[in-house]
């Protein structure tokens, strides 16, 4: 079982003068965690550090994490360990630091990102979130009105596309058999049975399990 968040929210702790303001963000890809990123930067251009990690998908397809300038290991990891610790995914939780004169060390640093961290899951509601298996079919455009008609029937849902040069869609199912989503997909466009299209692998046209990039 995995949670996410429907909404922003923000908390602040001081650590020996320093000023941790921690904030999270629901989003659905890493897209969505880049453009709230440079929001964050946007809004805090003075900052120190723009510390942060986030989790995308459930199951989970893409993850990363940063320390921004602080000491390896100080500040990215231990934010993602609250997203481990708290069970959450398709959210992104930045820690802006403004530096208040004093060093904290590697195991200060730690703990206040942690904490930073730690604070803002907890005050957070959060809610169930269902499985999602993503797949990338692509195409010819030859095969475009069978493949958009395959799409229809397909057990989920186009969660994004491109029609234009080398067009693609991205679906969504919370079903988790691939070893019987792929064929069926493939028996739809090409108009065989399900044992057949297994075997088959037309260069016009191919469908995979997606994983977002981190």
């Amino acid at each position: 079982m995995a949670y996410t968040i429907d909404t922003y929210y923000e908390t602040e702790i001081k650590v020996k003068g320093s000023k941790f303001i921690a904030v999270i963000f629901p989003v659905d890809r890493v897209e969505d965690a880049m453009n709230r990123l440079n929001d964050v930067r946007t809004h805090h251009p003075k900052a120190t550090h723009h510390c942060w990690a986030y989790k995308v998908g459930c199951p989970v397809t893409g993850y990363r994490m940063s320390d921004d300038g602080e000491p390896s290991g100080t500040a990215g990891k231990p934010i993602f360990g609250q997203l481990e610790a708290f069970d959450v995914t398709n959210i992104l939780c930045v820690v802006v630091r403004y530096f208040g004169g004093t060093l904290l060390g590697t195991g200060g640093l730690i703990k206040a990102y942690k904490d930073s961290a730690k604070e803002v899951l907890a005050l957070a509601i959060l809610k169930e979130i269902r499985p999602e298996y993503l797949y990338k079919v692509t195409f010819d455009y030859v095969r475009m009105p069978l493949v958009m008609a395959a799409a229809k029937r397909f057990p989920g849902r186009i969660v994004d596309k491109h029609l234009d040069q080398n067009p693609f869609l991205i679906l969504s199912t919370e079903r988790e058999d691939e070893d019987y989503l792929i064929p069926l997909f493939k028996s739809y466009v090409l108009g065989v049975e399900v044992d057949h299209a297994a075997a088959l692998n037309p260069p016009d046209f191919k469908i995979e399990k997606y994983m977002q990039d981190a």
